[in-house]
């Protein structure tokens, strides 16, 4: 008895704050402050320095020039990274993100850095915006209450992790694949193949990270959005196409792929930034193959048991898989903002904040948080969260199954 009113007390209390409109403001407030201040405002000689390398490739293919494994893109990026040893200037993305790429190239370089920070501001938005959709569907669907505190406490939560913050400083692309992945989902779900195909490609510039969403719509069978994915990734590589030829740009990607992955930041075994599962191995001494294949077993796993499982937690599932089972640096977990989403729709109280607070944990800055240890820590949790969101969802699954079938007209 004392504990349920302890229970009831946490939920009220819960439920006050997030319906107070100066709490949700300030809470909002503060993320925006921290996203501005550590991914906008932040200096230093790594800032925008993953942009480089889109804005290098951008002026390459602009030239006529290939970025794939030349001295050629070697010496367009010097002047932009000094300070990195040559073997690290390698142009690593898909011959498909040349739209992105050239499209930087209309300004110079440092109205270029601004541009990055807008597109991937907008991402963000579009990020919270199906984020806040994921959270509030559950409750639609089984009839409760929908509030609207999601829309200031997912976004500011995003707001505040540090992936989020990180990839603005670098100017990295994982926000726009986030975005990406997140309206893929939502818009397959509402039958715009054409659009979602289109969002999917987008997703694609980073493979390590789609691909088990794109296994995902094999196992549906929605070819239609299948379709229209290979036919974007052939338009946004038109131009790489004619500059080298369709055999030797996907050869030349594929052979730099080998040679980004031996260098000290991206190699899956010992890399100071990568976050997997492999290189978790790694530092305790076992030695282990790609885990991708593990990665694409647990996907059809969750396909053949998906009626248990709510249709909004599927690809936050998936999404975990991949961050540990593919090919992933610490930057990449901004992909798992849509976990916000489901800690919020399916928890209240004081699960819902140690289980952000965990989030946040896994999340935390690499520069304070780094090492063998920690890796390990991080990696455990997220291994944990996987397991609760997956309990949570077949519960969840199985309480509204129920109370739909009593609404159902009995069948004589």
């Amino acid at each position: 008895m004392l504990k349920n009113m302890k229970y009831r007390k946490t939920i009220l209390t819960t439920n006050v704050l997030s319906r107070n409109p100066w709490i949700r403001i300030i809470f909002l407030l503060v993320g925006i402050c921290l996203l501005t201040y550590v991914g906008i405002l932040r200096g230093g000689d790594a800032a925008n320095a993953d942009m480089s390398y889109l804005y290098s490739a951008g002026v390459a293919w602009s030239k006529g020039l290939s970025p794939y494994g030349s001295n050629n893109f070697v010496d367009i990026i010097r002047p932009l990274l000094k300070g990195r040893a040559v073997e690290e200037l390698i142009f690593a993305y898909p011959p498909w993100s040349a739209p992105l790429c050239m499209a930087l190239t209309i300004f110079p370089f440092a109205q270029a850095t601004i541009m990055m920070k807008i597109i991937s501001l907008v991402s963000f938005a579009i990020t919270s915006f199906f984020c806040i959709q994921l959270a509030n569907s559950p409750k639609k669907i089984s009839g409760e209450n929908v509030e609207t505190g999601a829309w200031y406490f997912i976004p500011a939560l995003l707001a505040m992790a540090t992936p989020t913050s990180t990839t603005l400083w670098l100017g990295q692309t994982s926000l726009i694949i986030s975005a990406a992945l997140l309206g893929t989902f939502y818009y397959s779900q509402r039958n715009k193949w054409l659009l979602s195909g289109v969002l999917l490609a987008i997703a694609a510039m980073k493979p390590q990270l789609s691909i088990l969403v794109i296994l995902w719509f094999i196992l549906e069978r929605r070819w239609k959005i299948l379709g229209s994915m290979m036919i974007s990734l052939l338009i946004f590589s038109i131009i790489p196409i004619h500059i080298s030829g369709i055999t030797n740009v996907f050869s030349d990607w594929l052979n730099v792929i080998h040679q980004y992955k031996s260098t000290t930041l991206n190699t899956e075994q010992g890399g100071t930034y990568v976050f997997t599962l492999r290189n978790l191995l790694f530092f305790l001494g076992i030695n282990v193959p790609n885990l991708i294949p593990l990665g694409l077993l647990f996907t059809v796993l969750i396909w053949i048991k998906k009626v248990e499982f709510m249709n909004e937690d599927i690809l936050p599932i998936l999404l975990i898989i991949s961050i540990l089972c593919g090919t992933s640096h610490i930057y990449d977990l901004v992909i798992l903002s849509p976990v916000v989403s489901s800690f919020y729709s399916h928890l209240q109280g004081k699960k819902i904040i140690m289980s952000l607070v965990c989030m946040a944990i896994i999340s935390a800055p690499s520069r304070y948080l780094n090492g063998s240890h920690f890796l390990a820590i991080r990696i455990s949790l997220l291994i944990l969260v996987l397991g609760y969101l997956v309990l949570m969802s077949r519960h969840k699954a199985t309480i509204v199954r129920t109370r739909l079938s009593s609404y159902a007209p009995n069948v004589p």
